[in-house]
């Protein structure tokens, strides 16, 4: 399975929906802890408020689903913005921890999934879904390495 999360039908496997990017991020950066509450709790007004603060050149339509009587908000693109910015020293106060290794960093976002998934929505859809898992993001976490798609694959066969 293929995903992203802009793909219709797979884009709850993202890391920007359900927590996982927030919980990673909050682990990753030193002064942020706030911020990234802020950015878990927000509601949806102040999500696309956030958002053109933290993204003012992304189209905030592409990080909203509408479900039957939900709207889920992939809030880990806030979380990941601060990250790419704190790393380019552009946001006060924060600071990526030092560096870690490639499996420590797999390890921190395991442990972030895998929390993901045992929300029953995320449980539901994984369990339903079919692999080989495959992220066509751009990086190490997709398109390369795809730590993201055996990760998944990972947490499926733990659940």
């Amino acid at each position: 399975m293929r995903f992203r999360y802009s793909m219709r039908d797979t884009w709850w496997a993202s890391n920007l929906y359900g927590g996982a990017e927030l919980a990673y991020h909050r682990q990753r950066l030193v002064g942020a802890d706030a911020l990234m509450e802020l950015f878990r709790t927000c509601s949806e007004a102040e999500f696309r408020v956030l958002f053109a603060r933290w993204h003012p050149s992304g189209n905030v339509e592409r990080y909203i689903q509408h479900l039957d009587h939900t709207t889920v908000l992939a809030r880990g693109v806030l979380a990941r913005r601060v990250a790419s910015l704190a790393a380019k020293n552009k946001v006060p106060g924060v600071t990526l921890r030092p560096s870690l290794s490639s499996r420590a960093q797999c390890e921190l976002m395991y442990g972030a999934m895998l929390s993901k998934y045992r929300k029953p929505f995320y449980r539901a859809k994984l369990l339903s879904s079919s692999g080989p898992y495959e992220c066509v993001c751009v990086g190490v976490w997709g398109v390369g390495y795809n730590w993201t798609g055996k990760l998944l694959a990972r947490v499926k066969r733990s659940l």
